[in-house]
């Protein structure tokens, strides 16, 4: 009994011994990627928000997509230009990721502030938000002096979030069009 005791109590501590040797060899990371969209047309605006998890393990690396919230909204009749629109709609569409931010800060979901993307495709408007704004007419100048604002509030600038999303790029082949276009028209 003596000796079965002790075979036991070895045979444990030569597992014991050979299990510290295993170690992990896989990395594991997870980033967020909150990603706004916005367009216009003559009659609507639209803006979408979604959730984009990246997940790797070792080599392994996997994404998920989640749709947040889209939003149309109805054009005024006194806005006559695409340009005012587009801008409208990227304003409003820097407004809810405030909102977003917030609540999936509050839920545990940290997204941080270089990963916050603001897409349109307007390469008129993205250029103006990343224009001073007394160089702008005054119509503009109030909504890129928002859109600055909202950034600042989200830890980020329009230099480094706002981003232009060209529709005939020979990269996607896959034809899908620019998802907050399929709102607006």
């Amino acid at each position: 009994l003596y000796l079965l005791d002790c075979a036991i109590k070895h045979y444990f501590i030569a597992v014991h011994k050979k299990q510290q040797k295993i170690s992990l060899r896989f990395s594991l990371s997870s980033t967020l990627v909150l990603v706004a969209a916005s367009d216009a047309s003559a009659t609507l605006y639209a803006t979408l928000h979604f959730l984009v998890q990246i997940d790797q393990v070792g080599e392994s690396r996997s994404q998920r997509v989640q749709l947040l919230e889209s939003h149309t909204y109805l054009a005024k009749k006194t806005v006559l230009s695409i340009p005012h629109l587009e801008a409208i709609a990227l304003v409003r569409s820097a407004e809810k990721t405030v909102e977003l931010k917030k609540i999936l800060d509050q839920s545990g979901f940290c997204v941080d502030p270089r990963n916050i993307l603001h897409l349109s495709d307007s390469q008129t408007i993205v250029h103006m938000s990343s224009s001073p704004p007394h160089l702008l007419e005054s119509k503009f100048a109030h909504l890129m002096s928002k859109l600055s604002l909202h950034m600042l509030e989200l830890g980020t600038s329009v230099h480094d979030s706002v981003y232009f999303f060209l529709q005939n790029n020979i990269k996607r082949d896959t034809g899908e069009p620019f998802c907050a276009d399929v709102l607006s028209k």
